[in-house]
């Protein structure tokens, strides 16, 4: 394969590059959408300055590969275990370890960001780091992929259970179903206990209420998260539901969230805390035997209206109403 210099150059940069990462590597991942910014994730090495004495740990220049970064490093470490000589088999062996070690963090950040986005509240606003540093050889390289292909494993059993246990929780108690997931990890959110001034909440609501100084402030933390609940709650419009200042309050002190329980006892928590909240939900969500009479028929006026609504629900929003309130709707065959 003949390559111009300009070419040879490059990909002498990306064996040195993947020299330094097996040096100093560490993959640093950042969830970021709580607070509306973006997810990412990097990789940061050192390098030793170039001089006569002995360098100092401080006395090294730190270097980042973004996500674009990274992506080029690993195109151009391609390309170079083409080039490579065959009889170089310890240069392609780390090439190829390199690029496996690539792709499972790819894959461990796109876990991350999947439950993330899946609202599961334990992987919000979360800093995780990954060493890729290793002595250059075979064993040490198959010894890190391993490690990482279990983090990965454990992340996406992680997420399988999220999901699952959200679809538990709903089937019982069918108002979660109005709540997006993003929702019902916020409503955990604002319902765990935080006596921390780093918490996921603590920085949840200084980003909303930026004016605020929160730092060692609990009562004003708990004071903001109220309000925060209040918001949510009203979002749903149930007129049978009192959320007076001091009802929410009582309520909320009554199922606060330890930070130590799991998913699925937070989950419950939360369905305790509406439940206790919403104390006329039966009448919301009829019981399945209360159904309609089959053979009976309703006459349905609809009125044409050029007036625009307020209070339009969206698509989505719609389909769930429908969902949740099915065994109370008459069926189509019903309807004049």
């Amino acid at each position: 394969m003949w390559l111009s210099t300009e070419e040879t150059t490059v990909l002498d940069n990306a064996l040195i590059t993947m020299e330094h990462l097996y040096k100093n590597g560490i993959v640093n991942i950042y969830l970021r959408r709580l607070t509306r910014k973006s997810s990412y994730y990097e990789i940061v090495y050192l390098i030793d300055r170039i001089q006569i004495e002995q360098v100092a740990e401080n006395d090294r220049i730190q270097f980042q590969l973004s996500m674009s970064d990274i992506d080029d490093h690993k195109r151009q470490l391609t390309f170079c275990n083409v080039d490579v000589q065959t009889n170089l088999i310890h240069k392609k062996t780390l090439i190829n370890g390199q690029l496996k070690l690539f792709e499972i963090i790819e894959n461990i950040y796109h876990i991350l960001t999947k439950l993330e986005l899946g609202g599961h509240p334990d992987y919000q606003l979360r800093d995780e780091h990954y060493e890729i540093h290793l002595e250059q050889n075979e064993n040490a390289i198959q010894h890190r992929i391993q490690n990482l292909e279990s983090i990965y494993t454990t992340l996406k059993i992680a997420y399988n259970i999220w999901i699952q246990n959200l679809q538990k929780y709903r089937q019982e108690y069918p108002l979660l179903k109005l709540y997006s997931n993003r929702e019902i990890m916020i409503l955990i959110i604002l319902l765990r206990t935080s006596n921390v001034s780093n918490s996921i909440r603590n920085h949840f609501l200084k980003e909303l209420f930026q004016y605020k100084d929160l730092y060692n402030q609990n009562e004003e933390e708990q004071k903001l998260a109220i309000h925060c609940l209040e918001h949510y709650l009203r979002s749903l419009r149930i007129s049978q539901v009192n959320l007076t200042k001091d009802n929410l309050i009582q309520i909320y002190l009554t199922h606060r969230i330890d930070t130590e329980l799991n998913t699925d006892m937070s989950l419950k928590r939360l369905t305790e805390f509406l439940h206790d909240l919403y104390q006329h939900d039966g009448e919301i969500l009829q019981k399945e035997g209360q159904i309609c009479n089959e053979n009976q028929q309703f006459l349905v006026n609809v009125n044409h209206s050029t007036l625009p609504f307020s209070n339009d629900f969206d698509l989505s929003t719609f389909c769930i109403l429908l969902n949740i309130f099915q065994k109370q709707l008459p069926a189509s065959y019903q309807i004049l």
